[in-house]
């Protein structure tokens, strides 16, 4: 292993590169020009060895760069203040301190200049196990190509005076014994015009963008009440209008722009797209219009544009007749507690200048509960699995037993697919644009997979492919993909439901539920994984073995790839939430059912002392591994990831019924309250923005971020409070009209 004193050996280099500045003007001498201090010295570009060698254009602009001057506002040079933009090494070297930015701001004022991120990969025991990143920021002149950027550090052996080389000598054997140079990747800010994708995108905006204009021009039109004249003239059809209007044969007024709530319960179905069960039939918001203006393709279809109409639909706070309304707070509160997870958990993606000290608070009892917040992504899948058994028995029901395939999973795609597709055209195309930050190019290139990968998406496949989540396009969305593999096999489990009741139900799910364990612990088994109490458990999802031994490993299959994102292993909460929406549909009202006339105490008390300990020990049960930075077996690591996930769902389930049956209290007043609706329908475009927004928030810093609780804290409630903002903006213009349209073209009921 290589000792500590190269970590100090590096910050000597880096060190280095303010001294540097002062012999720049020397480092590039014309030919027959004197070096400092008496001795004769002509450096040509062919001196340099040809791997290192700066390109003509890049070493003509930084002898320029010498008499050129700086800032108004500083009296330097412009080489002295590129060289003033470079990363140094700050503080916290055994933190984990390796992003030394620089001054990207300062760098970018400057004219003919880029700023240039390099990368390098280097072997510091002291700090990790294997290999560790250091990011150094440099300021180039624009005419330097992207790899001048890294040989201009590398060129010092070959430029620096026989006076100064002793100093140089321990930075010289660093670079020449512990970095490789082969793995130096360098990214560099420039200003690229808009390509065909970009401007695509910016086209299909601007179309929505005229669909909304002319959709809520017309409904606003449609929506004036307008007397119907008749052969008695204008006063007597303003008579018949009233009269109409209070018989309630019209649907005028401030009420008939908001969407009514159709008991189909349609979008029941799925629970990240929206709470309530449908924003209702087109036809009942027209107005007192002639017959010919009213049924009209051209109106339903620009009336789903109303911006007025989808506003008014997603702050309407009454819940719907037949609903379970405690599913509305659980949503929002799970959604927020993903949003909170992946605050955490984002800095490990785009850099951090204390990443040690996050690995630090998993030994702390509170960190426990955003270490596991994965677990609210069990949550939907309960949701989910509820509403697809509780709506389509309904269905069923009314169509006689059985169940149109085409329309069911026609339905589900249309649902899901416009909104998904809108974000995933807008990180490929147009995201790259929206920020400038040190590390904003490097960090930004998943547009890049998308642009190979994205029919996975489409399919819903990204879960199998590509094999690492890593190398995913729109990596948060492998629940889409888990999602929509357990909505296409539930037809066989309603069935099995409507026909065979509850031992059907059982056979099915017990099936099911059996292989789902089996397969984990199998996987497990053989891949021989632990649960390590030395690293992040949030973390160990994402491993990628490539960094953690060496850039030339191979990567090999990590919990994430293996179990954390595959059906055959996620699928026990979804089937518990199958069997509580049969449950629910089979209890018509709390009042006449024998689960209501339990002795309602101590029924209540058991079943939620029991539900407390489903949650609690998935939380909290690997707390003593972490504090003693222990490793469980693998037989105990089997037990946790077969079990874990199951006993949450049953927690949630078990939440579901009480608050169903009556059980729930004050817990039922609370996450049943009008409140939580609004933010309910908006956790779908909440789900798909919020990574996006994390990106804005720490990509668009010009320092790394530093990780304390009071700043994650802060970090998180930006992220909350702009995730829901956007996805209001999303949900009105392109969630809720395509919802529209999906039923004017696929009529489920």
């Amino acid at each position: 292993m290589v000792p500590f004193k190269n970590v100090l050996l590096l910050l000597l280099w880096i060190c280095c590169l303010g001294t540097v500045g002062g012999l720049l003007p020397s480092m590039f001498p014309q030919d027959g020009r004197k070096w400092p201090y008496g001795q004769s010295k002509q450096v040509q570009l062919q001196t340099i060895d040809p791997v290192w060698r700066l390109s003509k254009a890049c070493r003509n602009a930084l002898l320029d760069a010498r008499t050129l001057p700086g800032l108004k506002h500083l009296n330097y040079s412009k080489l002295d203040v590129m060289l003033d933009s470079f990363g140094k090494p700050g503080a916290g070297l055994l933190s984990k301190n390796l992003l030394w930015y620089g001054s990207f701001q300062q760098c970018a004022e400057l004219t003919d200049t880029k700023y240039c991120l390099n990368t390098i990969h280097v072997s510091l025991s002291a700090l990790s196990t294997g290999y560790s990143k250091v990011q150094i920021g440099v300021c180039v002149p624009s005419a330097c190509q992207d790899n001048d950027a890294t040989n201009f550090l590398w060129s010092l052996d070959e430029v620096i005076t026989d006076r100064w080389r002793p100093a140089y000598n321990a930075c010289i054997y660093y670079m020449d014994n512990f970095v490789d140079h082969g793995l130096t990747h360098t990214e560099c800010e420039v200003s690229s015009p808009l390509s065909a994708g970009p401007i695509a995108a910016i086209v299909v905006c601007s179309c929505i963008l005229l669909l909304l204009v002319v959709g809520s021009i017309v409904d606003w039109y449609m929506s004036q009440p307008k007397p119907i004249t008749t052969s008695t003239g204008w006063m007597k059809g303003r008579r018949q209008f009233s009269s109409d209007v209070a018989a309630g044969r019209t649907g005028t007024g401030a009420d008939s722009l908001k969407p009514t709530i159709n008991g189909s319960g349609s979008d029941e179905t799925e629970p990240l797209l929206r709470s309530t069960t449908s924003i209702g039939t087109l036809s009942s918001h027209l107005h007192a219009y002639p017959d010919r203006y009213r049924d009209t393709w051209y109106n339903r279809t620009v009336r789903c544009f109303s911006l007025q109409r989808n506003v008014l639909f997603v702050l309407d706070t009454k819940h719907n007749t037949g609903s379970v309304p405690c599913l509305h707070g659980i949503r929002v509160f799970s959604m927020a507690w993903i949003i909170l997870g992946h605050t955490y958990l984002w800095p490990q993606f785009v850099g951090c200048s204390n990443l040690a000290a996050m690995s630090l608070r998993t030994s702390q009892f509170p960190f426990q509960f955003i270490l596991n917040s994965t677990f609210a992504v069990d949550t939907f899948f309960v949701l989910s699995g509820m509403l697809v058994m509780f709506w389509n028995l309904r269905k069923v029901d009314s169509e006689g037993g059985s169940i149109s395939l085409i329309r069911f999973y026609a339905h589900r795609f249309l649902r899901l697919t416009p909104a998904y597709m809108f974000v995933l055209m807008l990180w490929t195309t147009l995201v790259q644009y929206w920020g400038e930050a040190p590390a904003w190019r490097t960090n930004m290139d998943d547009h890049r997979v998308c642009e190979q990968y994205w029919w996975t998406n489409l399919l819903y496949i990204n879960n199998f492919y590509p094999p690492h989540l890593k190398g995913s396009c729109l990596g948060w969305t492998w629940y889409l993909a888990l999602d929509m593999q357990f909505y296409i096999i539930s037809p066989l489990v309603i069935m099995a439901a409507y026909r065979f009741g509850s031992i059907g139900l059982s056979v099915a799910i017990g099936m099911l539920m059996t292989g789902s364990i089996v397969a984990t612990g199998v996987i497990t088994y053989i891949l021989q994984m632990h649960v390590d109490g030395k690293s992040l458990l949030i973390n160990d999802i994402f491993t990628d073995e490539s960094i953690r031994h060496g850039p030339t490993a191979q990567p090999s299959l990590s919990y994430q790839s293996a179990v954390f994102d595959k059906p055959y292993c996620r699928i026990a909460p979804y089937l518990v939430g199958l069997c509580i929406g049969f449950l629910v549909r089979r209890l018509p009202s709390v009042s006449t059912t024998s689960f209501s006339k339990a002795p309602a105490r101590w029924f209540a008390m058991c079943g939620w002392a029991v539900s407390l300990a489903l949650f609690v020990v998935p939380i909290y049960g690997l707390y003593d591994t972490y504090r003693e930075e222990d490793q469980l077996s693998n037989l105990a690591t089997i037990f946790y990831y077969s079990f874990s996930r199951l006993s949450w769902a049953l927690g949630v389930g078990w939440l579901i019924l009480a608050c169903f049956a009556g059980y729930g209290g004050y817990i039922n007043s609370f996450l049943s309250h009008g409140l939580w609706l609004p933010l309910s329908r908006l956790t779908f475009s909440v789900y798909l923005i919020h990574p996006v927004m994390l990106y804005l928030l720490f990509l668009g810093l010009e320092i790394p971020v530093y990780y304390t609780n009071v700043s994650m804290v802060a970090y998180f409630l930006a992220a909350l409070v702009g995730s829901y903002a956007a996805a209001f903006v999303m949900s009105v213009a392109v969630e809720i009209p395509f919802v529209e349209l999906e039923k004017l073209l696929v009529p489920y009921r």
